[in-house]
């Protein structure tokens, strides 16, 4: 497993960083890296995280087919910004999913419920945000990621934890890209 998490981390950092600039091709790296990801979360026991992965590889091929196929070759020229009444169900079906995914976690079985429970949520409202070009996808990833730090960190997945601390820091970016080439 230590191949397909370094490797995994590779396909990871490249595809974040294409996506958070706006470059679609990050879509396809995002395939790789997702199949690899799956693999070592469920060596590890976290299957709400493996069973997210069937989840994000759908949504890699509707935001690559989304991407070759749109008008715009930048993500950013035409990232949509949240009205307060969707940021509102937002965190409401946030708050919800994760409750749901700690209860059946929890009878799974599943190593630490509520964190693997808000991270696999989390990670599929960004996904549907970025998949739809919402710029507040990158915040959801930033609270994401955190959670995957501490997460990795507890079973010793050393290339995972670094790979989720560029995340962080790759969230930052995309927000920074997207909110500034929005107002531009």
């Amino acid at each position: 497993m230590l191949f397909a998490e370094i490797a995994g981390t590779f396909f990871g950092l490249a595809s974040v960083y294409l996506l958070t600039i706006g470059n679609g091709r990050g879509w396809s790296l995002g395939m790789i890296w997702i199949v690899l990801t799956g693999l070592v979360f469920f060596s590890k026991g976290y299957y709400g995280s493996t069973c997210l992965q069937l989840f994000f590889l759908v949504t890699q091929v509707i935001g690559w087919r989304r991407w070759h196929q749109g008008e715009k070759e930048d993500l950013r020229s035409s990232a949509l910004k949240l009205e307060a009444a969707q940021m509102g169900g937002l965190c409401l079906a946030l708050g919800l999913l994760t409750a749901l995914g700690a209860k059946v976690l929890t009878q799974a079985d599943g190593q630490a419920p509520w964190l693997d429970a808000f991270a696999t949520a989390g990670s599929v409202v960004a996904q549907l945000l970025m998949v739809r070009g919402y710029r507040e996808c990158w915040l959801v990833w930033l609270a994401v990621d955190v959670v995957y730090l501490y997460l990795t960190a507890l079973v010793g997945l050393k290339a995972f934890l670094f790979l989720y601390l560029v995340f962080c820091g790759l969230a930052l970016n995309g927000w920074w890209h997207w909110t500034r080439d929005v107002q531009e």
